[in-house]
């Protein structure tokens, strides 16, 4: 099987090398058209969406009002239609150009097989492809995602809750394995969308029967394919930085570096295109082969025509010139501009937890030793009104025990066993957890758990709490209840506080608070555009991957929320060691692996 798949994936790659202009130039095309008409044309009719309902952006609270409203519902399908229509597009340019290297096709017919498609997009089966989408998000359809969806993917904090427990770890493992198997089962579904007159619905049918005799061979195809591309790919820039290291001894020449970082990113890019190319050609080809012995059966219905394949005029090279020019001046610009931000403020979340357990006293005096700017910890109400400083309401994960916090008093809770890793302390009081943070003069950012069981009279009791321990001017307030934090902050604006955004699109001009707490990947430039022209602060949450914290501790973010303080401190002590243009170029290519 692996000499088969081996021959294969050769043949595959044979014939993209004899028809690699055209296969590049397509490729640069689409890049260029979907990263401008796709995204500006998208964002635009996601704006008209918001705005006809009178918000001014999307986020977990007014998602359902949005939706209700009626036009804005129209216009929101009418962009995941409009989404459809550009995958497809992608696809169609793809898929021609492999097959047209085999047999010989009108465009026009792969145009009209995508215009089907659309049409069908209007009605029931656009729920087709939304489960197609969404199936791809978290592994990008072994390599055949869309160059729009690119930048989707699960938040890491729900990640991040998953891997504390046991049973979380095996949870997730076992979604990921799901997800790559349904990823194998159904990766026929856009190649099938371009070449035949089916449904979606229809295509993933065939999908699943097209894999089911030959599964181990498609996951062997794809897992070599991308090792031994991955592996070339290493291995020349590895000696790139060995070539431009002898040339540049002191690593810090902005045209030498600008030149490096340019001709790794083209190799990146290359090998990303080279396996999303191989994985189709090695798809076509076998519905083509499957036509041409199962007659009965038939997978692909455009028909073969005199047609002479589609090539581009010779004038038409200059495109690539004018793109690596492009590229190379705007590298350039990156690695001139962007610098270390000695202003970031290092937040652990729930305390150190490499210290003690998560929002422990143990945790807060780790924090305080560690130099923590702010110390993020968890507060709830109990049934008596009182406060507690936890994150969950259930007590199964750290206590062991089946108790909902919010059912019982503070007497019950306080100083009830807690353990997490090898560490074990005890729930506290938010009045001890305050008194210790003043004796450790450590300011906290404090977020206010709702679950649903408080009283109508919160606001009052919780501003009576923060007045009762003498909240200083230090201290910060916040919570993922935007009501919630508006009526703190009309009844007490001395408070400083902040809205804890999971999920944003939009601008913020909606939220009264102080600053925004945003998690990873609902962070954008235009979102740290937008609040600093409204004179608010943006801190990031959770993170804890070297290659993102190094790429916030070079933003305009004003804090970063992390577990990991000690890799927080590394990262920023090698900013400031080694911020030449080589090691600059090094940190922008970890955030493109």
């Amino acid at each position: 099987m692996i000499r088969e798949v081996v021959s294969l994936i050769w043949a595959s790659v044979k014939n993209i090398y004899r028809n690699k202009y055209r296969f590049i130039l397509t490729s640069i095309l689409l890049q260029v058209f979907l990263m401008t008409v796709g995204r500006y044309g998208l964002a635009t009719l996601f704006r008209l969406g918001i705005e006809l309902s009178g918000e001014t952006s999307l986020t977990k609270d007014n998602f359902l009002t949005i939706l209700g409203q009626t036009g804005s519902f129209l216009i929101l399908v009418s962009y995941m239609v409009l989404l459809a229509g550009f995958i497809y597009l992608e696809m169609i340019c793809l898929v021609y150009m492999v097959t047209s290297s085999h047999r010989h096709y009108e465009f026009r017919d792969f145009v009209r097989a995508g215009w089907r498609q659309l049409l069908w997009l209007s009605g029931p089966q656009l729920l087709v492809f939304l489960v197609y989408v969404v199936l791809m998000i978290p592994i990008g359809n072994l390599g055949l995602s869309s160059t729009l969806l690119g930048n989707l993917q699960i938040p890491n904090f729900i990640i991040d809750e998953l891997s504390k427990t046991g049973w979380g770890t095996i949870l997730l493992y076992a979604f990921m394995a799901v997800i790559l198997y349904l990823n194998l089962r159904y990766i026929y579904f856009l190649p099938l969308a371009v070449v035949n007159n089916d449904t979606p619905l229809h295509n993933m049918r065939q999908s699943w029967q097209l894999t089911k005799h030959h599964l181990m061979k498609l996951l062997l195809s794809v897992g070599l394919l991308t090792l031994v591309l991955t592996g070339l790919g290493v291995f020349i820039a590895f000696l790139l930085s060995l070539l431009f290291g002898f040339i540049d001894d002191f690593w810090d020449n902005l045209a030498l570096q600008t030149l490096f970082y340019s001709l790794v990113r083209g190799l990146l890019y290359l090998i990303t295109f080279l396996n999303k190319l191989v994985l189709i050609e090695v798809l076509v080809n076998h519905l083509l082969k499957y036509d041409e012995e199962h007659p009965d059966v038939q997978y692909v219905t455009l028909g073969e025509s005199d047609a002479k394949p589609f090539r581009y005029p010779k004038w038409s090279k200059g495109i690539l010139w004018v793109t690596v020019i492009v590229g190379v001046i705007f590298n350039g610009s990156r690695l001139y501009l962007i610098a270390a931000n000695p202003n970031v403020l290092m937040i652990a979340h729930r305390g150190d937890v490499a210290r003690g357990v998560e929002n422990s006293i143990e945790a807060l005096e780790g924090a305080a030793e560690s130099g923590a700017d702010l110390v993020e910890m968890d507060v709830v109400m109990t049934a008596d009104n009182e406060l507690v400083v936890i994150h969950d309401d259930d007590l199964g994960r750290l206590a062991g025990v089946d108790w909902q916090v919010t059912e019982k008093t503070l007497e019950e809770l306080e100083d009830l066993e807690i353990s997490q890793d090898r560490f074990t302390s005890k729930i506290v009081s938010f009045e001890t957890y305050y008194k210790k943070a003043k004796e450790l003069n450590q300011p906290l950012l404090i977020e206010l758990k709702l679950y649903g069981t408080e009283p109508d009279n919160y606001v009052d009791i919780i501003l009576e709490k923060l007045q009762s321990v003498g909240l200083r001017e230090t201290d910060k307030v916040m919570s993922l209840d935007l009501d919630i934090m508006e009526k703190i902050e009309q009844k007490a604006p001395e408070i400083v506080t902040g809205y804890v955004i999971p999920l944003q699109f939009g601008d913020l001009s909606g939220f009264n608070t102080d600053f925004y707490v945003l998690e990873d990947t609902s962070y954008s430039d235009f979102t740290m555009w937008d609040a600093e022209r409204r004179g608010k602060d943006i801190y990031v949450w959770t993170v804890n991957d070297e290659e993102i914290m190094a790429n916030y501790l070079q933003s305009p973010v004003n804090g970063i929320i992390t577990d990991e303080l000690a890799l927080f401190k590394t990262e920023q002590a090698n900013l400031k060691s080694d911020d030449g243009y080589f090691a600059r170029a090094l940190r922008l290519l970890a955030l493109q692996k």
